[in-house]
């Protein structure tokens, strides 16, 4: 079976063909350019249980994700389907991203801030954070937006913002 196959038996809920699916992949650079193709189709189920898979591997810590954070960044502004984006940010939060890549990702965060679904907001804090990390300069106003984010965001956003001042030092409170 075909990744593209496989991905298309996702029923858009249930993992379990995802993580067969994983089972039988070779971890390597051409079936990561695979994901990566696969979740730039417009199929919500394909973009998801691509963008799945890849940040499987990431919380597996697969060395080979590092190598393709740019492609990765990229993504992000591909992708249609709210799990794919939550799924990306969730993988390129827990990465030191490189100057070029957060001047890639500077106006989709800006975007995703506003989304709808309140986990790819919290996220999206999550990787400004991981932006201001790598640039010191974004850190004052990234302090600034997460106070305002406490303020006016659901719980569970607010929870986030919490865990991003835990992880980063800089990040505490202006208040």
């Amino acid at each position: 079976m075909t990744l593209f196959a496989g991905l298309k038996e996702f029923d858009g809920k249930f993992t379990q063909s995802l993580e067969r699916l994983d089972d039988r992949l070779d971890r390597n650079d051409a079936t990561i350019e695979d994901l990566i193709a696969a979740a730039e189709e417009h199929d919500p189920k394909m973009q998801s249980g691509a963008t799945w898979i890849l940040k499987r591997w990431n919380d597996q810590q697969e060395p080979l994700i590092e190598g393709q954070i740019t492609a990765l960044a990229k993504l992000l502004k591909k992708v249609d389907h709210w799990e794919a984006k939550l799924h990306l940010l969730q993988l390129l939060s827990t990465h030191r991203l490189p100057a070029a890549v957060c001047r890639t990702l500077q106006k989709p965060l800006e975007a995703l801030q506003r989304h709808e679904n309140k986990f790819v907001r919290a996220w999206t804090y999550s990787v400004i954070a991981a932006t201001a990390e790598t640039r010191k300069s974004l850190r004052e106003p990234t302090c600034q937006l997460l106070d305002q984010a406490e303020t006016t965001e659901a719980a569970s956003v607010k929870a986030r913002i919490r865990q991003i001042r835990k992880n980063y030092a800089w990040a505490k409170s202006s208040r």
